[in-house]
């Protein structure tokens, strides 16, 4: 765990307690930076820390499994068809989507429907996931540098 001693944001120093709670059993602490407003959480995980967090304990903190369950794969196809329906009243048509955190993948197959994507990608750190994602023909790699290390960037 890493303790910030300035503003992610904006850099200023000056900032206070916000909000203190227990979340599943983590003991979370949220600060106010008293320049810009923006709230942040100290002490928060190492960059190696979250890469283990996010590729192994994330689903199994908030579902109990490594693998996509029916109920959650539910709920991601309602809020991916929703934030799909947002999106194309914004924008209109695009060309190309990258989804950080892509998860099942729900959001990159309704985005890249409703939006005529001709180049959808994910990225997503949960081996579980990425597997099940690319068992369906997504296009999804574990990171940013992996992605890097392909000929689409």
């Amino acid at each position: 765990m890493v303790n910030i001693h300035k503003c992610m944001l904006c850099g200023c120093r000056r900032f206070i307690l916000f909000d203190r709670r227990n979340h599943k059993g983590h003991e979370i602490d949220n600060y106010i930076c008293l320049r810009c407003g923006i709230i942040f959480m100290s002490p928060r995980m190492d960059e190696n820390e979250l890469k283990r967090f996010y590729a192994v304990d994330y689903h199994r903190l908030y579902q109990d499994q490594e693998e996509p369950s029916s109920a959650d794969l539910i709920v991601q196809q309602r809020r991916a068809e929703h934030f799909a329906e947002l999106l194309y009243s914004l924008l209109g048509e695009c060309t190309s989507h990258l989804d950080i955190g892509c998860s099942s993948g729900r959001l990159l197959v309704a985005v890249a429907q409703r939006l005529n994507i001709r180049l959808s990608i994910g990225i997503e750190p949960s081996d579980a996931y990425r597997t099940y994602c690319t068992n369906r023909g997504l296009r999804v790699y574990g990171s940013l540098d992996e992605l890097q290390d392909t000929s689409l960037v």
